[in-house]
């Protein structure tokens, strides 16, 4: 992934579905190149649950997703994989759920079946979402 700013540039009379698809890959984008840069190096793995692990490289990346959906929502609810917080997609309104790493057994083993998930839901139902996975080349 590249280190430009890939931060949408959209004209002024866009929809407000395709502002959220644009920004749902952006994030996308932006979180798995921060998930990719920590790929294959050296780090703790903490438990989270039974069967659930967490990296530090899951939360970077969460935090990056959540900038750049701020950056254009800021008002939106964000319901990310790692939060502590409640993690219901409400019902009424807008909201974004986050996967940072989707696959984190894969990622801490330095396999490359992983990837960033970002989806825009508006009233409980998705309206874009997008999945990247750097390590396959995408």
């Amino acid at each position: 992934m590249s280190d430009i700013d890939e931060s949408p540039v959209l004209p002024p009379d866009v929809s407000d579905a395709e502002k959220r698809a644009a920004v749902t890959e952006a994030a996308a984008r932006a979180g798995a190149r921060v998930a990719n840069d920590a790929f294959r190096t050296d780090m703790p793995v903490e438990e989270k649950g039974a069967d659930d692990v967490v990296t530090e490289a899951d939360r970077a990346a969460q935090r990056t997703v959540i900038e750049r959906i701020r950056e254009s929502f800021p008002e939106d609810t964000v319901v990310g994989e790692e939060e502590d917080a409640h993690k219901r997609v409400p019902d009424e309104g807008a909201a974004w759920v986050i996967d940072p790493i989707d696959g984190t057994h894969n990622f801490v083993r330095e396999i490359r079946f992983w990837g960033t998930a970002v989806a825009a839901v508006i009233d409980g139902e998705p309206v874009a979402a997008a999945t990247v996975a750097p390590a396959l080349g995408d």
